[in-house]
């Protein structure tokens, strides 16, 4: 592929190799290769872009079965499927820099990761990263995307070149303590000074970036994702086992019965918001879909309804929401009113709220107010059926689908998968 872009760029295109597979920490059965294409920065940024991708498209041979789709991040960039491989190609255009304060974009950066962790790598540090990704995957939080929120594989480079090891880190992360910065260009972990560092970057686990110090390589590492990672540390280091690499095997068999099993034994009903997703950008979509829950959950708060447990999650060009509820929730709310000495507030209060019954407790007056919903059912089906929330537009309300308890499998199946990975002891 390289040899193919090589001979349609021209000179002034330098062809790089970066990633995993240039930095030999890909796990095994891992195919995905990133090539950028580095142009000089003495054009502009579109122009780069534009003879990017007329590049990366020249070099596609259709008489393969190659096919490509394009991707956007903060520019255009080209995927290239080798269907008859298995294998994805990632042409990236880019430009060439030699520190940071040339990049243009964060992509630019790239090069050099790639320089950084060439020059201070052996192949005990990249045996131990590959030990690192897949223990990370294993449990569900390996990779920064939106939907996972985990360690991207740049990060877990960084964190065996700080710590020196596997198992020195999984020690360091058993015992964290927050907030912890490490500087990994003086390899050291900077004490005294953590505050100007959160406050800098917004976050308490903060990974320096080597090439970039603006840059906190862990910024998309949710406080959930270090949490499983400091507590799934603990276990490893009192009970060390073979399978933490590989996790537990779930049967996706009758996630339909799995998924009502679960239902009945925590005693809460199980409603499910089905519907197909477009072939766009995943992290669009989730964060679309996570916004979208997150309304409809405090819609359900507000009516007296707050669902115990919420999931989402994609697959199959499927979405689904679910929400598990108490089948006992009351339908009416307790409204709390002014004190009783506020007697031009507590009159008005009556007024508004004089039906079915109003009351005092203590030195304040309450009010007992029926929701506009008798149950759970009504809100949800009333929300595929009119304006209640804003949906991504690409989701049409007619094509909500609606169910509780009895869930189809094909959507129970993507459901499974979401409530699995939420799972401590498995």
């Amino acid at each position: 592929m390289m040899s193919r872009l090589k001979k349609v760029a021209g000179k002034d295109v330098e062809i790089m190799l970066t990633g995993s597979v240039a930095r030999g920490t890909n796990v095994r059965g891992n195919y995905d290769i990133d090539i950028f294409l580095l142009f000089k920065n003495n054009i502009s940024e579109e122009e780069m872009e534009k003879r990017g991708i007329e590049i990366a498209k020249r070099v596609i041979k259709k008489h393969r079965n190659e096919t490509y789709v394009m991707k956007y991040a903060e520019h255009p960039y080209l995927m290239l499927n080798m269907n008859d491989r298995g294998i994805t190609v990632d042409l990236v255009p880019s430009f060439k820099i030699k520190d940071a304060s040339e990049r243009v974009s964060a992509v630019d950066r790239t090069q050099l990761h790639n320089q950084f962790i060439n020059s201070n790598f052996n192949e005990r540090l990249r045996d131990d990263v590959r030990l690192l990704k897949t223990f990370l995957t294993s449990n569900g939080i390996y990779g920064a995307e939106a939907r996972i929120e985990g360690f991207s594989g740049y990060l877990c480079e960084l964190l065996i070149f700080h710590f020196g090891s596997f198992s020195n880190f999984l020690s360091a992360m058993a015992s964290l303590k927050l907030p912890a910065v490490l500087d990994i260009k003086n390899n050291s972990r900077i004490q005294g000074m953590q505050a100007d560092f959160v406050k800098k970057f917004s976050k308490d686990f903060i990974v320096i970036d080597p090439v970039d110090e603006n840059r906190n390589v862990a910024a998309n590492v949710s406080s959930e994702s270090l949490s499983l990672l400091m507590l799934k540390a603990r276990k490893f280091l009192a009970e060390p086992s073979v399978s933490a690499f590989y996790g537990s095997k779930f049967s996706d068999v009758d996630s339909k019965a799995q998924v009502r099993k679960l239902g009945k034994e925590l005693g809460l009903d199980v409603y499910v918001l089905a519907f197909k997703v477009p072939d766009i950008a995943e992290d669009i979509i989730w964060q679309q879909i996570k916004k979208m829950r997150k309304r409809i959950e405090d819609i359900l708060k507000q009516s007296n309804f707050a669902p115990e447990l919420s999931f989402q999650n994609i697959s199959d060009k499927f979405g689904v929401i679910s929400f598990f509820i108490n089948p006992m929730s009351c339908n009416s709310k307790k409204i709390a009113g002014p004190q009783i000495i506020m007697a031009d507030s507590v009159d008005a209060f009556m007024k508004k709220h004089r039906k079915p019954f109003v009351f005092i407790e203590g030195d304040k007056i309450y009010s007992m107010q029926k929701q506009a919903y008798k149950t759970p059912d009504e809100l949800l089906k009333e929300i595929t059926g009119k304006k209640i929330i804003e949906v991504p537009s690409y989701i049409k309300k007619e094509k909500i689908y609606f169910y509780k308890n009895r869930i189809p499998e094909q959507h129970a199946k993507i459901l499974n998968q979401a409530i699995k990975t939420k799972l401590l002891w498995q």
